[in-house]
């Protein structure tokens, strides 16, 4: 019976061959079976600042992921990760970055990307000793607030 797969089997899936000869010596041979070969591939933007920098990072990530691959198509799940000044830009602009991953996979050829992963953090908020009150303003919902039952029970009663 066939199974679907998905991002959580990665990996080329095979099989192994044996042959037992005549005078009884072992030949173990692997053979890929799988059309298409999932992977998580991390992006690191550490210290990364133009958006052009970022899209070339992905290309040449890619590039990198689609050789090792033994599959004839390969499917991705990006996971930016870093410490960045576009950390914001990304979240707030993922569906860009997705498209324009996707773009760096089709001119590769036989890549595909399945879903996009932002989890890099912003220079400056990672920098807590710099005063800035809108940062310490951010940090504070973020931290207390957003997290608190009161606060998703208010957005039940106006939902």
């Amino acid at each position: 019976m066939p199974q679907g797969r998905d991002i959580n089997e990665s990996g080329p899936k095979s099989v192994s061959l044996v042959t037992i000869a005549d005078d009884r010596t072992v030949h173990v041979e692997e053979r890929f079976t799988s059309i298409a070969q999932f992977e998580r591939v991390v992006i690191d933007l550490d210290g990364v600042a133009d958006w052009r920098q970022t899209v070339t990072t992905v290309a040449a990530t890619l590039e990198a992921a689609r050789e090792a691959a033994n599959s004839e198509h390969l499917v991705v799940r990006l996971s930016f990760t870093g410490r960045t000044p576009l950390a914001w830009q990304l979240r707030n602009d993922a569906d860009l970055i997705k498209a324009e991953a996707e773009h760096r996979a089709s001119v590769i050829g036989r890549t595909w990307i399945e879903k996009v992963e932002i989890q890099c953090t912003d220079l400056v908020s990672a920098d807590r000793s710099n005063g800035d009150p809108l940062v310490e303003l951010r940090e504070l919902v973020g931290s207390e607030i957003i997290g608190s039952e009161a606060y998703h029970a208010a957005l039940i009663d106006i939902g």
